[in-house]
C-alpha cells in the first residue's frame, strides 16, 4: 500500500471505523448520486468545513440528514451542528455523540434546540450544560 495512502485509511479507520473523510467535493458527488437514483431522504456525512454543507443540500434536491462521525468532544459537535443546520441540513442521525456522553438526555436537549429553536452553537453549549 502507498504510505500516503496508509496514513489515509489509517486516519479514516481508527476509532472503530466511524471517521468523516469530510471532502466535500465527494460527499457532493455522492449526494447527488443518491438524489438521481431517486433516495427520498439521504443521510450524509458532514463537511469538515460546516459553512460548505449547504452544496451537499444543493446537490441532494431531497431533505437531507447529517450524520454524526467519530466520537467527539461535545462543545465540538454542538458548535458543527448549528452551522450544518443553518446550511440546510433538515436533521442529524447521530448516535455515539449522544449515548456515549455522561449525560445523553442534555445533549438530546441540546441538539433538539438547534433543530427546532435555531439555537446557535454558544447556546445549545449552555443548554446542554444547565441539563
Amino acid at each position: 500500500m502507498r504510505p500516503n495512502l496508509k496514513a489515509r485509511m489509517t486516519r479514516l479507520f481508527s476509532n472503530g471505523g466511524y471517521q468523516v473523510d469530510g471532502d466535500a467535493d465527494k460527499i457532493v458527488t455522492l449526494t447527488r448520486l443518491a438524489s438521481e437514483m431517486g433516495a427520498d431522504i439521504i443521510k450524509a456525512d458532514p463537511t469538515t468545513n460546516a459553512e460548505d454543507f449547504h452544496r451537499v443540500v444543493e446537490a441532494a434536491r431531497v431533505p437531507v440528514l447529517v450524520r454524526g462521525g467519530g466520537k467527539e468532544d461535545q462543545k465540538v459537535v454542538l458548535a458543527k451542528s448549528a452551522a450544518i443546520i443553518a446550511q440546510g441540513a433538515k436533521g442529524m442521525a447521530y448516535g455515539r455523540n449522544i449515548y456515549q456522553h455522561d449525560n445523553p438526555s442534555a445533549g438530546i436537549a441540546a441538539l433538539m434546540a438547534i433543530i427546532h429553536n435555531g439555537a446557535g452553537g454558544d447556546e445549545a453549549w449552555d443548554i446542554y450544560n444547565r441539563g
